[in-house]
């Protein structure tokens, strides 16, 4: 496992799993760089990775299956906006991370807050290949519970708002939470 998740157990796997299905019964968000195939095979390798395995198990799946990957993406780039082709092991590695992180985030809040915790601690679950500056901020800082659970996909889904609390703050954060010591 790349991230580092001490709360992975099987009970956090269940709340994982419970708020998996519930965005998934409602309005689920769409990954933009997965394929028709990719949108099909999503659900059940997000299921499998929370039920049995954890970011490396996402990421090797998708991985395996290049098909579930759109060749081209577009990405703004200096004011532009821009195409490239998509580097299936970079995509996979950026989805499996952060979706994997975001369900463990939004599971993990649930958790603490049937348990009545309050409060949690922001921590880097793992190492970027680079540190955006607005994630960086939270690092260490101590937050009630409700506001991280409150805040999942806050700043991009299902609309956009820049300004929302959220943990993973940005696509590239690797950061969680945990229990304040």
């Amino acid at each position: 496992m790349s991230l580092y998740l001490p709360d992975l157990d099987p009970t956090t796997r269940e709340f994982m799993l419970r708020e998996f299905d519930s965005e998934q019964a409602g309005s689920p968000y769409v990954p933009a760089v997965l394929s028709a195939h990719g949108l099909s095979v999503w659900p059940t390798m997000m299921r499998n990775a929370i039920e049995f395995g954890d970011d490396d198990t996402l990421i090797n799946d998708l991985w395996g299956t290049p098909a579930v990957f759109v060749q081209q993406e577009t990405y703004l780039r200096q004011g532009l906006i821009r195409t490239r082709s998509v580097n299936v092991r970079q995509a996979a590695e950026r989805l499996g991370t952060g979706e994997f992180n975001t369900w463990y985030v939004r599971g993990l809040a649930a958790r603490f807050l049937d348990e009545g915790i309050s409060h949690v601690m922001v921590y880097r679950a793992a190492e970027p290949k680079w540190a955006p500056s607005g994630c960086t901020e939270h690092e260490g800082t101590i937050v009630p519970v409700q506001e991280v659970y409150d805040g999942h996909r806050a700043r991009y889904w299902p609309t956009e708002d820049p300004d929302a609390f959220a943990i993973p703050f940005q696509p590239g954060c690797h950061h969680s939470i945990g229990r304040v010591a």
